[in-house]
């Protein structure tokens, strides 16, 4: 006979609970393990997309220079390719740094590779940006980085909604101060060629 305290009609989750002490199930426990390098991952991808942004702004001042080099008529053909060709480049790089950034927010596993190129030519910036090169190639390369974009770890994260880390105050300031930036330089390029 079962005892008065046991309910028949009881969730299963019910055994999970022991004498008021909830015992934490494995994919929750997994998530709250990686969450902070998930969050990590995801910022990275959010500083790729603002540093796309000013990408896209040297694409946008130096137009005015190649079209000043092609209606000039003093320049040869080799100067003009070569100025395009960099050009090129650059806005191609900016391309592929949002797509690397979007892929990175949502997790994907082939973002890695393109992300970790761009964390390497950073590092070429001596000293902070071969710091943040360093601390980004760990953090997208590492066991955790692989796994937090793995489809194993998104299957977690449908699973564990409710899990969820606080942003620092020291993150929003960061991000609040790199969109004032951004927003100043996009108004300064605005004006110097209206």
């Amino acid at each position: 006979m079962e005892s008065p305290s046991e309910n028949p009609f009881a969730s299963p989750m019910v055994d999970d609970i022991v004498e008021a002490n909830v015992v934490v199930a494995p994919d929750e426990q997994i998530r709250r393990d990686h969450i902070r390098h998930e969050k990590s991952i995801k910022t990275i991808g959010v500083l790729y997309i603002l540093g796309s942004g000013f990408t896209f702004l040297i694409c946008l001042v130096a137009l005015p220079g190649l079209w000043e080099l092609m209606t000039a008529g003093n320049v040869g053909g080799l100067e003009l390719a070569i100025a395009f060709g960099v050009s090129a480049i650059i806005f191609g790089m900016a391309v592929l740094q949002v797509a690397s950034g979007i892929g990175l927010f949502r997790l994907k596993n082939w973002a890695r590779l393109p992300a970790g190129f761009f964390s390497a030519l950073s590092m070429i910036s001596v000293p902070i940006g071969t710091i943040l090169g360093i601390y980004f190639l760990y953090l997208l390369l590492s066991k955790k980085g692989a796994y937090v974009c793995s489809d194993e770890y998104k299957r977690i994260i449908a699973v564990t909604p409710h899990v969820k880390i606080k942003t620092s105050w020291v993150a929003w300031t960061v991000l609040i101060t790199l969109l004032i930036l951004l927003a100043i330089l996009v108004g300064v390029v605005v004006f110097e060629f209206a």
